[in-house]
């Protein structure tokens, strides 16, 4: 279901997307649909696949471009305070609330609001977002009736299984189908490989021009190793199966590398025998010197790129 494009304007086409496979391409051609109308969007996959990205292509290629964008994650923020931060508060309305206080939806009036992590908002909210949606009007925290009435796009996101949610009572289906007026899936990094040199290329240079080193190479046993064993390990942990896993380590054997190229140091084979342990030792984090090496391991993110702590 998409609302008439007649009276939208012409806009730059923005493309924030890394990718070249098949897949890539119909999610770029399901944002520029949505890029083009009004309608409400929400957008699901697994968390780090890009729908934060997505939400902002979107934003960026429709006719409320030049109007604020404003983001708000469901989850970073206690259900006593997300209705505040959404709606706003009245001054004296709570401990702390000395002044009359815009919420977010007014600072994205006439632009786009995205609630990340939709799924996680406790039923009372899911209720107060029920109404804004349905009515347009906010009512801020302490007010004796509404103050406004917004133009406001609403781009959500979720990795739940939000129609399973519905199905226990955790979440309303009311909301959901006023969410869900076009639904764009995310697809994992592990489901489209052809995308990983691509990835690899882009974070080697931006991690090369921020830390001022000579852009490398990838050797192609090295990348071949990232590919064809890398990939299949992502599948049994699916947060490691997107692409928001490939910055820190990428970043981490860019600068533990000063060689012109990123190799292997050890037999991707030992890789096959599954544990974490193995792929560990799949790198050599130890050797010293200025023998290229690539530091791509399991433990490496976890510990914000500390060689000494993944040790």
């Amino acid at each position: 279901m998409r609302a008439s494009t007649a009276s939208l304007p012409v806009v730059k086409r923005i493309d924030t997307l890394i990718g070249v496979s098949p897949a890539m391409h119909a999610l770029r051609v399901e944002i520029e649909h949505a890029a083009r109308c009004d309608a409400k969007v929400l957008l699901t996959g697994e968390s780090g696949v890009g729908k934060e990205i997505a939400s902002r292509m979107i934003h960026a290629n429709s006719a409320r471009a030049q109007m604020p964008m404003v983001a708000i994650n469901c989850v970073g923020i206690p259900d006593a305070l997300l209705e505040s931060e959404l709606f706003g508060h009245m001054r004296g309305s709570f401990t702390g609330a000395h002044r009359d206080r815009a919420g977010l939806l007014e600072m994205a009036n006439g632009g786009t609001v995205f609630l990340d992590e939709i799924g996680e908002m406790d039923p009372r909210m899911q209720a107060l977002v029920l109404r804004f949606l349905e009515t347009g009007e906010i009512q801020r925290v302490g007010a004796e009736r509404p103050q406004h009435r917004l133009d406001v796009r609403v781009i959500a996101a979720t990795n739940r299984d939000l129609p399973a949610d519905i199905a226990t009572g955790a979440f309303r289906e009311d909301l959901y189908y006023r969410l869900n007026v076009i639904d764009i899936t995310i697809p994992p990094l592990r489901s489209r490989r052809e995308d990983i040199p691509v990835l690899l290329e882009h974070y080697l240079r931006h991690y090369s021009q921020q830390h001022g080193v000579p852009l490398p190479t990838i050797a192609p046993d090295a990348l071949r190793w990232i590919i064809t064993y890398c990939a299949p390990l992502w599948n049994g942990d699916r947060s490691r199966g997107s692409a928001g896993r490939c910055p820190r380590p990428i970043g981490g054997g860019r600068c533990a590398a000063p060689a012109d190229r990123l190799r292997c140091r050890r037999h991707a084979g030992d890789v096959c025998r599954g544990a974490s342990r193995a792929v560990r030792r799949g790198y050599d984090l130890r050797s010293p010197g200025p023998a290229a090496r690539v530091v791509l391991v399991d433990r490496l993110p976890a510990v914000h790129g500390s060689r000494s702590d993944a040790e």
